[in-house]
């Protein structure tokens, strides 16, 4: 998708978000046997919206699925993701962001299975092609 890698290259370029997560951010899902902590990138985007004079916007839902063995270390990752991307305004990468607004948290649990800690952040975008 249009927007995933742009968000990729902007969590790994932040310092703070890397030393944590090393470059672990992957599209749709967590491959097995992974080191932690690490994010799923998940995306959606929804009906275009049409502005003055035409201008195409397009909206994406982005859920951030943070995954770690350590609660505390999934709630710093959220809190930077959110200082990250709340409110962002401008351009990211090849795209221009004209608002994203941080929606809240669509899950927090402990999976019994693997013992990780999993909080989801929820981020609305709405960009335009730059």
């Amino acid at each position: 998708m249009i927007i995933e890698k742009d968000i990729v290259s902007t969590v790994k370029a932040d310092t703070i978000l890397n030393g944590y997560i090393n470059g672990r951010i992957y599209p749709n899902e967590i491959v097995q046997g992974n080191v932690y902590p690490a994010i799923a990138l998940l995306t959606l985007e929804q009906e275009p919206l049409n502005a003055i004079g035409g201008i195409a916007q397009r909206d994406f839902s982005v859920l951030f699925a943070v995954y770690s063995e350590d609660y505390r270390e999934c709630r710093e990752i959220g809190e930077r993701l959110i200082v990250l991307f709340d409110r962002k305004y401008g351009v990211m990468g090849d795209v221009f962001v004209t608002s994203c607004r941080y929606a809240g948290e669509s899950i927090n649990t402990r999976e019994k299975e693997s013992n990780l800690y999993y909080i989801g952040y929820e981020f609305n975008f709405l960009i335009n092609n730059h």
